[in-house]
């Protein structure tokens, strides 16, 4: 049962990171393009 905690707790750990990362790549794409925080806004209004 050790085994199962410790999968769940790298699965969290490694789907941060991923988030993360991909959060600052279109934080980064998004201001080379001089519009920052384009994307997440245009992700909000898509949801609306």
């Amino acid at each position: 049962m050790a085994q199962q905690g410790s999968i769940r707790r790298e699965g969290v750990e490694v789907g941060v990171l991923g988030a993360t990362a991909v959060a600052a790549w279109f934080f980064v794409a998004d201001l080379v393009a001089g519009h920052a925080f384009q994307t997440p806004y245009s992700l909000g209004l898509a949801l609306q």
